[in-house]
This record gives structure tokens, sequence and C-alpha cells, in this order.
């Protein structure tokens, strides 16, 4: 089986979030309540490079180092260099809640390159992780780079608060038809805290499984001498009505 090494994604300070222009996702209603009497909602954001050029340039430069090894060693060619699609995302976020259970599922897309003794042969490679909280536990659910399950014995759930989660967001925006609450960035600071903004729920905001607030839109600069960005973005936003519960049966089935 040929034997890979995972690329890792290094993240440090911030840009600012104004050059940020997503296709405009569905636009949420503010206030209303899902069948268990809490604030029910459905959310799916994107991580993409904001330079899809300079994301794939670190990438390359591990295969091209790869590719000089390789050459050394025999005259067969290497095996090119993964293509990426159009619409290339480095992860997917999707959460789900009717006021009293919670749903967090995240796909991962890395790119692996083998040694020298396998050609250099890279690929793209997708993982997920699913935590779901429910009537008191806490499932969780994944698949590893290698495709292998992972499955942990069900924990303990408390239903996350939602109380001053939106506290430090003060600064009200509307981003692709989104009303949205952004976290001020000091004078001066630009380059060393990242912007991130989250719903504006009206009143507070969104939090997911561990009551982390959902980000919607942020901008986190990349490192390794690359002027480039990691930028999320909201697809699709649908705050109130009601949650079809087999979302919730999929994940809790042992």
């Amino acid at each position: 089986m040929p034997r890979f090494f995972l690329l890792p994604g290094v993240l440090c300070s911030a840009a600012l979030l104004a050059a940020c222009s997503p296709s405009p996702p569905s636009p949420p209603t503010p206030g209303e309540t899902g069948q268990a009497g809490g604030r029910s909602y459905h959310v799916v954001t994107v991580e993409r490079p904001a330079s899809a050029t300079d994301h794939h340039r670190l990438q390359k430069g591990m295969y091209d180092m790869c590719v000089t090894v390789h050459q050394l060693k025999t005259k067969s060619p290497p095996k090119p260099f993964v293509t990426f699609p159009a619409d290339f995302v480095t992860a997917r976020k999707t959460y789900v809640s009717d006021g009293t259970s919670y749903l967090f599922k995240e796909e991962r897309f890395d790119v692996e390159v083998g040694d020298a003794d396998q050609a250099c042969e890279s690929r793209i490679v997708r993982t997920w992780t699913t935590y779901l909280g429910r009537a008191g536990k806490l499932h969780y659910d994944g698949i590893d780079k290698e495709g292998k399950r992972l499955v942990s014995p069900p924990g303990e759930f408390m239903p996350p608060e939602t109380e001053g989660k939106a506290d430090h967001f003060t600064e009200a925006r509307t981003i692709g038809g989104i009303a949205v609450k952004c976290m001020p960035i000091p004078p001066g600071m630009q380059q060393a805290v990242s912007q991130i903004c989250v719903a504006d729920a009206k009143p507070g905001t969104l939090v997911d499984v561990h009551g982390e607030p959902i980000t919607l839109f942020s901008e986190t600069a990349i490192v390794q001498d690359m002027a480039s960005v990691l930028r999320t973005e909201a697809k699709s936003v649908r705050i109130g009505g009601k949650v079809d519960q087999a979302v919730f049966d999929a994940v809790a089935a042992p």
C-alpha cells in the first residue's frame, strides 16, 4: 500500500473581511423557534483559500522536493501532481439543531504526497467527524484519512448555554444578505487577530454542540511565506422552522 504523509495547514494572524464576497446564501429569519421550543437552525459553511494559487504552491513545493529525490533514485517519471477542482474547499461544516438536539459535522479535504518510492503520488483525502448532543448523550463518529471508522461510546451531554455568547461581537453588518455581528479589530491590529463574524439572531447568536458561537464569515492568514488567507463563507443559513428528526437518528444509531 502506498505510504503518504499529510501536508499540514498552519494558521496564524488574520486579514480583514472586507474582500469577502461569497455567493448569496439563503437569508435567515431571526427570532423563530423550532419544534422543541428552543431556537432551531440549519447552517452550512465552507472554508476555501482566498488565493488558490498560493494555497496550492505550498502543497506543490512538497511534491517538487519529492520529485527531486525520485529522480535521483530512478529514471522512471514521477506521477503528476494532483489536479484541484475549480470549487476546491479545505473544509465543509454543517450545523443542525431543533432547539434541544445539536449536530455538528466537519468534513476536511487535505492533500497527501507519497514518498519517492511511490513516484510522489499525490491525492486529495477526505476525512470527517460528527458530534451529536441529544437526550443527555454526546455521540461521536468519524472517518480518518485511511478510511477507518472512528466511533466512541456516548458521553454525557448538557444543552449549551447561549446567554452572553454574542457579547464580543458588536459590529453589525450584512454580508451576502445575512445579518451578522463581527468582533471588532483594534486599530493597528489587523494583521495580528482574526476577523470573525457570527449570525445576528436577534437576540444573541447561534451556538454549536460545544457551546461555541457558529462562525459564518472569517478570514485567517496562512503562514509559511504565503500572502494568502483561508476564508470561511456561509453557504446556507436557516434559522427557525422544523428539523427532520431523521437527521439526528442517523448519527445516534449504533
